[in-house]
């Protein structure tokens, strides 16, 4: 998104969640109304020296008027994701939603061909995984334990060790898996 419409964005998500009008907006950043008015609607570039005003009238870091906002969503298309490949092409990891820093999990999406078979090393101390078969079966290796999973079961692990996922199936077996790092 470009520079000015970051801006707008920002200043009407701020004046709507904290209920301040164009006209008090003015007053405490010394910008016209006529002005934040046209910045808002993304119709006027605004100079540095104004997203200063702005943003120390507010309080406001700098950097946070001209960064886009977090939404209370993200969505994610499949097309726009490149898996992760194992075993010649036959087992793909989609990761929806990696690893973040405030979060102590991330989510995939998973595709194994017929024959497919990933050896996992174990994931970090205390780590657990959880998977829903969405389509097909699954064969899980949990160190000495084998475990035959088929269309619309779940299993959840402790995933610190080293296990294995094996298509023996005909069909494709698709997976959703969430990781939790704790």
């Amino acid at each position: 998104m470009e520079f000015h419409k970051i801006v707008a964005k920002n200043i009407y998500l701020y004046r709507k969640k904290n209920k301040i009008s164009l006209e008090k907006l003015s007053k405490l950043t010394g910008v016209s109304t006529s002005s934040l008015n046209e910045i808002e609607k993304g119709n006027t570039i605004p100079s540095i020296n104004t997203v200063w005003k702005i943003s120390n009238g507010l309080k406001l870091s700098f950097s946070s008027l001209m960064s886009e906002a977090e939404s209370d969503y993200i969505q994610v298309k499949k097309e726009d994701i490149v898996p992760v490949t194992e075993n010649e092409g036959k087992y793909r990891v989609y990761p929806y939603f990696p690893f973040e820093k405030s979060k102590s999990f991330e989510f995939f999406y998973v595709e194994l061909d017929p024959g497919a078979i990933l050896n996992s090393e174990p994931h970090l101390a205390g780590s657990e995984e959880s998977i829903i078969i969405i389509e097909g079966q699954l064969e899980m290796h949990l160190e000495n334990e084998v475990l035959t999973l088929k269309e619309r079961d779940a299993l959840r692990f402790k995933s610190d060790i080293a296990h294995s996922y094996i298509n023996n199936g005909n069909d494709i077996t698709l997976i959703s898996m969430v990781i939790d790092y704790k």
